[in-house]
């Protein structure tokens, strides 16, 4: 088995501005960044363009991605949208920093 992961493109936040789960706006450069990625993508794959499953967060930034990349019916799920991290990783990555 073999995952591919993607980010989404650029968002039109302040850099430095941490938004995680908020749904902000994508840049107005969405278009150019998104046929990037789909051709990538399609090289990736291959001719055959066949996947098994294709996943999303639904967050905009990302079902509009799988959309431009031609997987308007990726499932949506929230597992995989950003999350904070657990207080027992950070315990963890402090006491390996100390």
């Amino acid at each position: 088995m073999e995952i591919i992961l993607i980010r989404h493109t650029s968002v039109d936040v302040p850099q430095g501005v941490c938004y995680g789960q908020t749904d902000v706006p994508l840049r107005d450069t969405f278009e150019q960044e998104a046929a990037i990625t789909a051709e990538n993508l399609k090289l990736y794959i291959g001719e055959s363009q066949q996947v098994d499953r294709f996943y999303t967060s639904p967050l905009t930034r990302c079902v509009r991605l799988a959309s431009y990349c031609g997987h308007p019916d990726a499932t949506r799920d929230e597992r995989i949208m950003e999350r904070l991290p657990s207080p027992d990783l950070i315990s963890l990555l402090r006491r390996k920093n100390s």
